[in-house]
C-alpha cells in the first residue's frame, strides 16, 4: 500500500467490473490489515471518509461486503475508522456471500445473513 501511495495511486480508485475500490475487496476477503494499511496511508488529496464509504455499482460499501462475509476482524477494524452505517444498496444483488434486498444496510445483511455477533458490533 505505502508503495502504491509512493507511486502517486488513488487508493480511492474504482475498477470497471461492479465500481469496487480496493477496501472493498480487502473487506470481501476478510483481510483487516489491508483496511488499516489503506485508511491509514491515505495520500493527503484523498478524502477518507469518502474511501471508507464508497459505492460499488450495486450501492454496497466496504462495511457491507465484510458484514455479509461475517468476518468481525474486518468489520471491528472498518468501524475503528467510523464508516456511515446508514448506507443502503441501491439495488437487489447476488454477492459472494448471497443474495442482498434493495435497500439494505449493514444490519440488515447482518441479520438476514445470521451473522449475529456482527449485528451486535453494528448495534455498539
Amino acid at each position: 500500500v505505502a508503495f502504491l501511495v509512493s507511486q502517486g495511486a488513488s487508493l480511492c480508485a474504482v475498477d470497471r467490473c461492479g465500481g469496487r475500490s480496493a477496501l472493498h475487496y480487502a473487506a470481501m476477503h476478510q483481510d483487516p490489515a489491508t483496511i488499516n494499511a489503506i485508511l491509514d496511508n491515505l495520500p493527503p488529496f484523498e478524502d477518507k471518509h469518502r474511501c471508507l464509504n464508497i459505492r460499488s455499482s450495486a450501492g454496497l460499501t466496504p462495511l457491507h461486503m465484510a458484514v455479509g462475509h461475517g468476518a468481525e476482524d474486518t468489520v471491528a477494524a472498518l468501524l475503528a475508522h467510523e464508516p456511515l452505517l446508514s448506507c443502503v444498496t441501491s439495488w437487489a444483488c447476488s454477492e459472494a456471500f448471497g443474495m442482498v434486498q434493495d435497500k439494505s444496510s449493514a444490519l440488515h445483511i447482518a441479520a438476514s445473513s445470521g451473522h449475529l455477533l456482527v449485528a451486535k458490533q453494528l448495534l455498539q
